[in-house]
């Protein structure tokens, strides 16, 4: 089950809101999927998980840098977030 959020400002949400737009989903305003989202936040929160997940980039960086030093057939994208070669 998929749960996503939409953070913004009181202008563009009274903008969105005044054109009479309506967004909703089958488990719009469900517990469950409320519970668990929360339950992730303070897993992230509690185990530092921004910062534990930016050592791991650091090292996969430096393993394809390496990689991309070796060969001039490996390309990285940054605004793609992908290889190609």
């Amino acid at each position: 089950m998929a749960i996503s959020a939409a953070i913004t400002t009181d202008e563009i949400e009274e903008k969105v809101s005044g054109s009479g737009l309506v967004v909703g989903h089958s488990h719009s305003n469900d517990p469950m999927p409320c519970n668990a989202a929360i339950a992730s936040i303070d897993i992230i929160m509690e185990e530092i998980l921004v910062d534990v997940s930016q050592r791991i980039g650091e090292y996969w960086r430096d393993i394809w840098n390496g990689w991309q030093r070796s060969t001039i057939l490996l390309e990285i994208s940054e605004d793609e977030g992908c290889c190609r070669g």
